[in-house]
């Protein structure tokens, strides 16, 4: 191993395990935007905990968005993402960026309305 990648929101939580002292000299914080990695970037995915991270990997066609704990119950949060879950550090901000996601994909034609009823107003496959 030779680097772990961590937001620079969660620097801090990583320094307060003893146990984890031995892996600091391989920390590389990042922050929104940054480059990790031949066409992977991290995205800022605030409110399940500080510094919640999702990377992207853009490809010449596609984008895929590794997007973690945004959702947590799919069976419940991909029919009606405004259901929060007890394990998000600030519920309302979690609720917004879920939201956020889905209207991405949605507007990117990335979604199949007729399994996301909570796309009304947007364009994309199935409609």
């Amino acid at each position: 191993m030779t680097a772990i990648v961590i937001p620079e929101a969660a620097v801090g939580s990583f320094f307060a395990y003893a146990h984890l002292a031995q892996f600091r000299p391989l920390l590389k914080p990042v922050e929104n935007g940054d480059l990790v990695g031949e066409r992977l970037r991290a995205v800022a995915l605030p409110g399940h905990a500080p510094g919640h991270t999702g990377y992207a990997f853009d490809t010449d066609e596609d984008r895929f968005l590794f997007f973690g704990d945004v959702v947590h119950v799919p069976a419940l949060q991909f029919g009606n993402p405004a259901f929060s879950w007890g394990h998000d550090d600030d519920q309302p901000t979690a609720r917004a960026t879920r939201l956020k996601v889905f209207s991405d994909a949605a507007k990117a034609g990335d979604v199949d309305r007729r399994r996301a009823p909570w796309l009304a107003g947007h364009r994309s496959r199935g409609a």
